[in-house]
């Protein structure tokens, strides 16, 4: 039976009762731990204020023909492994560094498993770059709930990027009383705020025991009884995880890569069964325990449509019309994972995905606590619809490139007859003739090229909210969040503005504006540049960094996105999953599932760095002065799910959730800090990384206010104004009064 689970209370001002049960010296030339360093060559270095152990640089690691990633991994045993613990790492502040973190657990105490590892903890930190490093030593504090299983872990600290990372010290803390829960605001889930998992089924891995690691992420081969204990217990483990956060919502994804995570009935089950249903275990969990829940999908190609692939190139060239996607060229051609990307224009697909969101509703739509379903579009083959060019990498000054980018597709007869009659245009190329769609490509570019994106996007709107109405008209107190993952246009040098950019990724913003039900969130670059670090599970060049920090603070286009009352952000901060960890000698340092189709799963590894401390709140400050979502995806996560920061979060979280829902508007901007109010309430978000004071005018602030968090009441100084403190990257909420 699902229930209430219990959790002791964090109230303001409290700390956690923490007991320092294991430490290792990284410092010291032998450690005095079973201690590894990937490379061999880990070196102590003793640099201005600082002693720590780097690893080689990645230049150093190709030099020596070594594996990618340098890694120093050490074990440490608990007391108690049925208790909560926090675990420290203790690292150098370093310039533009990527420091990755896993805490692993053996998959089994014994058997030919007991000597290999699956991530529990997945984190890390983001130093330098566009925030200054200092060299001094911090610290990244993060979440670990054992199995209870193992009476040890294992802590890796990886170099995820091109110069070393340093690390001091690791101390692992026995929580007595178990992770608590923080104090919430009166009025829970007026504003949503949580991670997005591509695979719902893995990402809870994180929270259940390690003999079933094969069955988290490679399907559910386990007895009815057994399935649905193991999942309240990792759920459980789940809901207690977020609420000490401070986070209220997860984005469950149901539906990716042609295949269900849901018992579905309409597409093909992925690593889903069509008995058991885990989705809706965590919905009805999540009734009782004050947590919203968003099924997420990323349509590409469901299945059923392969039945609408009626006809090969030589049909299509002859004038057969069909689902797929049409170059100008005349190519049906292969998206992101090989699959080719079905027409969103074409009526008979888009009666597809309306099923789709029906069968959604129909099954989950009694949950209480479901906000909503989402939908992540971007990138044709990853989440459709899409019509620009996956992964195609443009300079700036490749005009041929960038119309290639973006203007590709789709030249089919369906499609062009829409058109037709939308733009009030005859286009060139019988019916029939193979030579017609790079006619209609070329007539289009030289005298319809404006009508031809607004017709575009103009379209997508109308298929999201298609979508959007066939859910909600069957879970009518749920809505329809879109995430508008336009991100892969924005890795290239283009010779345009934010805006447009997204246009021709065939979604405009104002399409959504006041639109009943459905909430707007467009994809938000970081400040950190860390896409482009880890982008494609690949490196893009460092000089296009600048140009994704420029978007993320593009006034004109995130201003555009506040679609209404309620609009959300998806922010992407990057998961890494791109370095492989193995050595004979200690096998329990191979991060690893259990084997799938005869080899080894590797998502199990992934790592979530981001800025920490102040730069935590960077991304976030930004996010909030040129609009005030009531929603906030932010992080993409998969495999595991992201830990770490967690002080950062229950901060920005008691603010953020306390901020009551209305129409903000900007009343004052000044050396970087905005001020934006509502009728009974307002808010100061300081973005430049700055500490010092602002002052208010009374007449900018009318009436009595109060501190959201602390309750103190807003003062006037002699001369009649306020002044209010600010840190670096603050955001800080007052409520009238009466």
């Amino acid at each position: 039976m699902a229930g209430p689970i219990a959790q002791p209370e964090l109230k303001p001002g409290s700390e956690l009762k923490l007991k320092l049960v294991d430490s290792v010296d990284l410092t010291k030339e032998k450690p005095d731990h079973e201690f590894y360093s990937c490379s061999g060559r880990s070196q102590v270095v003793k640099a201005a204020g600082a002693t720590y152990r780097t690893t080689l640089s990645l230049w150093d690691m190709n030099r020596l023909g070594l594996p990618r990633r340098d890694w120093l991994g050490c074990k440490l045993q608990m007391r108690d492994p049925k208790k909560d613990h926090i675990v420290e790492v203790v690292y150098a502040d370093l310039d533009d560094a990527i420091l990755g973190v896993n805490v692993l657990e053996p998959v089994a105490q014994t058997g030919p498993d007991a000597q290999k590892a699956l991530t529990r903890v997945a984190t890390g930190v983001i130093t330098g770059g566009v925030f200054k490093a200092d060299g001094k030593l911090k610290t990244l504090k993060t979440e670990y709930i054992p199995t209870g299983t193992s009476p040890w872990c294992a802590v890796t600290c990886i170099n995820l990027y091109e110069p070393p990372v340093g690390v001091a010290k690791i101390n692992l803390y026995e929580v007595s009383d178990g992770l608590p829960r923080v104090s919430q605001p009166s009025r829970l889930h007026d504003r949503l705020i949580g991670v997005h998992t591509e695979s719902g089924d893995v990402g809870i891995g994180t929270f259940g025991y390690n003999e079933l690691a094969g069955e988290f992420v490679g399907g559910f081969r386990v007895p009815r009884e057994r399935f649905y204990a193991e999942h309240y217990r990792a759920i459980a483990n789940m809901i207690r995880f977020l609420r000490f956060r401070g986070e209220n919502v997860y984005n469950f994804g149901v539906y990716r890569y042609r295949a269900a995570c849901f018992p579905s009935k309409h597409v093909g089950p992925g690593s889903a069964s069509r008995d058991l249903d885990f989705p809706g275990l965590m919905a009805k969990m999540f009734e009782y325990n004050d947590l919203k829940l968003i099924l997420n999908v990323a349509p590409c190609n469901p299945l059923p449509l392969a039945r609408l692939y009626r006809h090969s190139t030589h049909d299509l060239n002859s004038g057969a019309s069909v689902a797929l996607q049409v170059s100008r060229d005349g190519k049906m051609d292969a998206g992101h994972f090989g699959y080719q990307p079905s027409n969103p224009f074409v009526p008979e697909v888009q009666a597809e995905y309306q099923k789709l969101a029906e069968e959604l509703a129909e099954r989950y739509g009694r949950y209480k606590s479901l906000a909503g379903i989402s939908w992540l579009q971007g990138g044709a083959g990853l989440g459709e619809p899409c019509v620009f060019q996956w992964g195609y990498k443009v300079a700036k000054d490749d005009a041929k490139g960038f119309e290639k980018l973006f203007f590709n597709y789709t030249y089919d007869d369906v499609t062009m007859a829409q058109f037709e009659k939308s733009a009030g245009v005859k286009l060139p190329g019988e019916k029939g003739d193979p030579k017609r769609f790079r006619q209609r490509y070329d007539w289009i570019m030289q005298n319809a090229r404006d009508k031809w994106v607004e017709f575009r996007c103009q379209e997508t709107a109308k298929l999201h909210k298609r979508f959007g109405e066939a859910f909600c008209k069957r879970a009518p107190a749920a809505k329809y969040f879109l995430f508008d993952y336009f991100g892969m246009a924005l890795y290239n040098q283009l010779p345009t503005t934010p805006l447009e950019t997204v246009r021709l990724s065939c979604s405009d913003p104002r399409n959504y504006k006041d639109v009943p039900g459905l909430v707007y969130c467009p994809y938000v670059p970081t400040l950190d540049g860390s896409q482009v670090k880890e982008h494609a599970h690949g490196l893009m060049p460092k000089e296009w960094v600048p140009q994704i920090v420029s978007f993320a603070r593009d006034a004109e286009f995130f201003e555009a996105c506040d679609t209404g009352l309620e609009c959300g952000r998806y922010l992407h901060r990057q998961f890494f999953e791109t370095y492989t960890i193995a050595d004979s000698e200690r096998p329990w340092i191979l991060t690893h599932c259990k084997h799938l189709a005869g080899r080894p799963h590797y998502l199990a590894h992934n790592t979530y760095p981001q800025p920490n401390g102040e730069n935590w709140f960077a991304d976030f400050a930004l996010l909030l002065a040129h609009a005030t979502p009531s929603f906030i995806s932010y992080m993409w996560c998969d495999g595991s799910m992201p830990s770490g920061h967690f002080e950062e979060m229950q901060q920005f979280t008691a603010a953020y959730r306390r901020l009551p829902l209305g129409i903000y508007k900007t009343v004052k901007k000044e050396n970087g800090v905005f001020i934006r109010r509502a009728d009974n309430a307002f808010y100061i978000v300081e973005t430049d990384g700055k500490s010092g004071q602002v002052v208010l005018e009374a007449e900018l602030v009318p009436g009595n206010y109060r501190d959201a968090v602390t309750g103190q009441a807003l003062k006037k100084a002699r001369d009649g104004r306020y002044q209010v403190a600010l840190t670096p990257y603050a955001f800080r909420v007052f409520l009238r009064q009466g």
